[in-house]
């Protein structure tokens, strides 16, 4: 059991509807078999690609993922999962602030974006890769504040268009190859997190982020 924020009575509480997603590394089975092992370059970045849009999109919906390898009977993995795990570790230690201790947020997804919000931090997640100009719908970053992707320092020129950002400029190489994450702040105060928290947790829920898995 996953807990959560600490209620009124000052005890933990389970996070609401909150699931657990089983999956094998894509290309692979559950269990070892022979005919799966040897992979092309083209199917290794494939499997990561789906790797990790799947992981973004069960994170997105208040979700964990349990990622399932296939060891060999003498308990070594596959030259193509290590290839695709370390991979997946690349994406993570670029992008993991999008999902480590993130909460969910409502609506979750947008087309190709999926979200998640820690602090006062949104991060809009876009699973194909974006072009200009990059439309987010239905988010007011804080007036004169920064958006960056994660793996970048490049401060990215943006104006709203009524309810939506629009992003003109885009960092020029993309960092990464999957999965781009952008960084707006839509906050600034502590009271407009609890208001946020309470919004999507309950009216008793306190700001105590999710554990970092």
């Amino acid at each position: 059991m996953v807990l959560g924020p600490v209620n009124g009575y000052g005890r933990r509480t389970p996070w609401p509807d909150m699931q657990q997603a089983t999956t094998p590394v894509p290309g692979f089975g559950y269990a070892y078999a022979a005919g799966r092992e040897d992979k092309t370059p083209a199917e290794i970045e494939d499997s990561v690609n789906a790797l990790v849009d799947g992981m973004v999109d069960v994170t997105s919906k208040n979700g964990v993922t349990l990622l399932s390898v296939a060891p060999k009977a003498d308990g070594t993995l596959p030259d193509s999962q290590v290839r695709i795990l370390k991979k997946l570790g690349g994406w993570m230690q670029v992008n993991k602030k999008a999902l480590y201790g993130a909460d969910c947020r409502t609506p979750c997804a947008a087309g190709t974006l999926r979200f998640t919000r820690k602090g006062p931090y949104l991060y809009a997640i876009d699973l194909k890769e974006p072009t200009v100009p990059t439309v987010i719908p239905g988010v007011t970053p804080v007036q004169g504040s920064n958006i960056r992707m994660l793996g970048s320092d490049t401060n990215m020129p943006w104006h709203q268009e009524d309810g939506d950002v629009v992003i003109d400029e885009l960092p020029d190489p993309l960092p990464g190859n999957y999965a781009w994450v952008f960084k707006l702040q839509v906050s600034h105060t502590t009271e407009e997190l609890g208001r946020h928290h309470r919004a999507v947790f309950g009216r008793y829920s306190t700001i105590t982020r999710k554990p970092a898995w």
